[in-house]
């Protein structure tokens, strides 16, 4: 698609379905990412504790990138087609109100968690009231977004200046700071490569997906994935997603969107991981606050299986989230309960159901 440069333009785009298996397949390595993450802390899980770290490297190199792939190839639609003051307003919607309440919906969680149930871990009331500076867990998401479209509309239609500037972040955070990678802005100057790589496919009228065509083309990438992540991994001292990691990130993108094209003409597969796609909102919102619950449940029916374990919590991680979005949908309090990333005071269709 060519883009035009008449001001004004309002851009249409027909759903990409390859798009939204896509961000499925990335939500549901994300919650088994971070159940896998509790998991091998389990004593039980000492036998495979090698095998399951080599796993979550290679998973977390890649499922944010694809987010925030897509998150930029969208943004630069969404400001082409509004005004800037709209697409400003339309952003504490879209994230700052689900970062506000769902982080304190959050903590009250855990708060009520560690008193009733004794879930390790103590997230105190100061965190939650400096969550305008410091995120808490996995929220981290929501601000670096937010930060990121905020500076997609700065850069708009120039996105080879945002690659360059972010490519400059990069740097200089790789070799001139020794700020922790786990805090909000190294997060944010590693992902960026990825938002504004989906700014540049947009604004140069390229498509998003990009899958591997050939059969001997997809075991090579697979191959060298593979290997790549897991030699990066036993070096012990490389974060996940970094610059030294692109390159396998990059592989990780293009297998993934090579599965997630080859799923999408049909299939009940295709249209469910889509499905969990388009409500990968909600899914990411309250999945840490359910996940606690699976390993406790196997407990009380003793059921001790490292493999029942991750697959037991990975499901519970996606479709409890799910079952109660799809209640407040129809209760109609999905968009006051920011599920929606919609404002509550206009309508709007409700998500499809995955079974057709």
């Amino acid at each position: 698609m060519q883009m035009t440069d008449k001001p004004g333009t309002v851009v249409r785009r027909e759903r990409d379905v390859a798009a939204d298996i896509l961000r499925g397949l990335a939500i549901v390595l994300v919650v088994y990412g971070h159940h896998a993450r509790g998991v091998m802390k389990n004593p039980d899980a000492s036998g495979m504790l090698q095998v399951l770290q080599a796993i979550d490297f290679a998973i977390y190199t890649t499922h944010m990138p694809v987010f925030f792939l897509v998150a930029g190839y969208n943004a630069f639609f969404s400001i082409r087609k509004v005004a800037a003051g709209h697409y400003l307003r339309s952003r504490g919607w879209a994230i700052v109100y689900p970062y506000v309440l769902w982080s304190a919906l959050f903590w009250a969680s855990m708060t009520a968690a560690r008193l009733i149930i004794h879930v390790n871990g103590d997230l105190p009331l100061d965190a939650l009231l400096h969550i305008a500076t410091h995120p808490i867990g996995i929220f981290w998401f929501l601000y670096a977004l937010l930060l990121m479209q905020l500076a997609a509309l700065l850069f708009a239609g120039r996105a080879t200046v945002a690659a360059g500037a972010a490519a400059l972040a990069l740097l200089a955070f790789t070799f001139l700071s020794d700020a922790p990678p786990t805090d909000v802005v190294p997060q944010m100057i590693v992902h960026a490569p990825y938002f504004v790589a989906g700014l540049w496919l947009a604004q140069h009228g390229r498509k998003l997906m990009h899958p591997i065509r050939s059969p001997i083309g997809i075991a090579l990438a697979a191959i060298l994935f593979v290997a790549a992540a897991l030699a990066l991994w036993r070096r012990g001292d490389v974060v996940a997603v970094s610059l030294w990691t692109i390159p396998v990130s990059m592989l990780g993108l293009s297998l993934m969107m090579t599965l997630a094209c080859a799923l999408a003409p049909a299939g009940r597969a295709g249209r469910h991981l889509a499905w969990l796609g388009m409500v990968s909102l909600p899914i990411y919102l309250m999945h840490v606050i359910f996940l606690p619950t699976a390993p406790r449940l196997l407990a009380t029916l003793h059921l001790r299986s490292v493999p029942l374990d991750l697959a037991f919590g990975t499901a519970v991680g996606l479709y409890v989230p799910v079952a109660v979005f799809m209640l407040a949908e129809r209760l109609g309090m999905a968009d006051w309960a920011a599920l929606t990333g919609k404002s509550p005071f206009k309508r709007h269709r409700p998500a499809p159901s995955p079974i057709r």
